[in-house]
């Protein structure tokens, strides 16, 4: 079995260039060892943003709808969640990433807590 030395796609034994990038069949070089880095600063720092961002939408609104005890609890609670999993992502290193992850279990807590009081004072005004 031949392989070519650039893009290491397989040849067949009658083949003298590579079908894939050309480059001709040399049984004497040596292998190329074609490694490719990807920067994941950008893509990092932006679910560091995303974390920063929902965790402070998911802890407003937990907070005003626990002041008035409305409907936008429920909107919290999957502002928070986002929250807690793009701080996760990003991991604990970043200083966005942490505050996004700390205020999406704060808004998580609230959201929840202010959901069961929504339920209950929706419960009893139907009563």
């Amino acid at each position: 079995m031949k392989q070519c030395h650039k893009c290491s796609a397989v040849l067949k034994d009658e083949e003298t260039v590579c079908p894939l990038c050309g480059t001709p069949y040399d049984p004497n070089a040596p292998m190329e060892q074609n490694i490719t880095y990807h920067d994941h600063s950008r893509r990092d720092e932006n679910q560091a943003i995303l974390a920063l961002v929902f965790g402070i939408l998911g802890t407003s609104f937990s907070a005003i709808g626990f002041i008035v005890l409305g409907f936008l609890e429920w909107v919290s609670l999957p502002l928070s969640v986002l929250a807690i999993v793009f701080g996760a992502l990003r991991g604990q290193d970043n200083g966005k990433a942490k505050a996004g992850y700390v205020l999406g279990i704060i808004g998580a807590v609230f959201g929840t807590i202010g959901s069961i009081l929504v339920a209950i004072g929706v419960g009893a005004a139907m009563r």
